[in-house]
């Protein structure tokens, strides 16, 4: 991981709400009736695709937060994945992101 990260948040950068707002704000948009809609950052800056990958401390923690965000009665009804740009230092990388981010959303165990 990078400088100023531990295994759950990053402690040394200035984090926003980053793109989550507007995500929620859309959703609604779609289907009013849906009520409250809680966010889940999971985000750690810096990272690559393949540290998210299921088994690894990264996802757990994305696990973790979700199952605790179920915890009474939560539904999931859309994610945002915002990830990336750390998969562009290799043209292998970039090439093969695309399938790498739909394994690993295909791992996701949010039951």
């Amino acid at each position: 991981m990078g400088r100023g990260t531990t295994c759950d948040i990053d402690i040394l950068k200035a984090c926003g709400i980053g793109p989550g707002l507007a995500f929620a704000n859309s959703v609604l948009k779609k289907n009013i009736s849906i009520g409250d809609i809680g966010l889940v950052p999971c985000a750690i800056g810096g990272t690559q695709i393949s540290q998210w990958k299921r088994g690894h401390t990264l996802y757990k923690q994305l696990m973790s937060r979700t199952h605790a965000a179920l915890q009474d009665g939560g539904i999931i009804r859309a994610i945002l994945w915002y990830q990336g740009e750390s998969d562009t230092r290799s043209q292998e990388d970039a090439k093969l992101y695309k399938m790498r981010l739909a394994k690993l959303i295909t791992t996701f165990d949010l039951i």
